[in-house]
């Protein structure tokens, strides 16, 4: 039976609109993360406690209160269903990630883009990540490529839990872990940077092209993009990569829906000098 259908057995007939349950939920290690609207709230708790009942390999429910904040990226959610303990270890691609969903965003939405970019990389390569979290996309680039990352993230709690990953997963030899804002980290000669930050994104840009080759690299952009504004953020881009430089080649993917009218996307830049 569907978690919808599931749900709709079990309290449908005691609210006014059944159709306004959840229907999904994401499962991070033992902890699931439900959104639930707002009118049905007030049955967080009861919701929960069902949700416990439905998924087996869950041990704690939190519903979220409202957007993420701030540049620490700090999710907001509540518990209202089983153990308070919700730091946990979620496996993915063979990588282990060791976080506490609650207090760490981290998104199963975008593991399509994570085992893709782990695929790109040679390990040859020098790769920075300058929003690393808890390693989301440099731990699997680390593991799988064996290239010489640099993560970055200024969260002090989501750097704890990166570095904890790097030793469990057996990457201290090719992986670094750095806490700061990541404009006041210099790195240098970098041939790949990943920058899977959402919210004004391309204001980040010129650090960026700063710390790659002369002779350039690739940069994977993510940003939220709004109704048509693809374009401009193409054009900006154009216009500081030319600042440094380089002359860039962008491709730009869909990851995923993020609200609506608001795209989550990634431009993938090459750059090349044109010094």
């Amino acid at each position: 039976m569907k978690y919808y259908d599931f749900l709709v057995n079990a309290i449908g007939n005691s609210i006014e609109d059944p159709a306004k349950l959840p229907k999904g939920y994401q499962l991070i290690g033992h902890v699931v993360l439900l959104s639930i609207h707002p009118d049905l709230l007030p049955l967080a708790d009861v919701i929960g406690e069902l949700t416990l009942e439905f998924e087996s390999r869950s041990k704690s429910v939190g519903v979220r209160m409202g957007p993420t904040r701030g540049q620490k990226r700090i999710p907001n959610y509540k518990l209202v269903a089983g153990s308070k303990n919700t730091t946990t270890t979620h496996t993915e691609n063979g990588i282990e990630f060791k976080l506490n969903p609650m207090r760490i965003t981290f998104s199963r939405g975008n593991v399509n883009e994570r085992i893709f970019l782990s695929q790109q990389v040679s390990s040859d390569e020098h790769v920075v990540d300058m929003f690393a979290c808890v390693g989301q996309f440099s731990l699997p680039i680390a593991f799988h490529s064996g290239a010489n990352v640099l993560a970055i993230d200024i969260n002090d709690l989501a750097y704890d839990f990166l570095c904890q990953n790097i030793r469990m997963n057996e990457v201290h030899e090719n992986m670094t872990a750095v806490l700061g804002d990541c404009r006041d980290v210099t790195f240098r000669d970098a041939d790949r940077i990943v920058m899977g930050y959402l919210h004004d994104t391309v204001d980040y840009l010129p650090h960026a092209l700063n710390g790659l080759r002369f002779r350039g690299g690739i940069i994977h952009m993510h940003s939220l993009v709004h109704g048509n504004d693809e374009r401009k953020i193409r054009n900006t881009i154009i216009t500081e990569s030319s600042e440094y430089g380089f002359m860039a080649k962008i491709s730009s993917r869909p990851i995923k829906k993020y609200s609506p009218g608001v795209s989550h996307m990634v431009f993938d830049i090459n750059l090349d000098s044109n010094r």
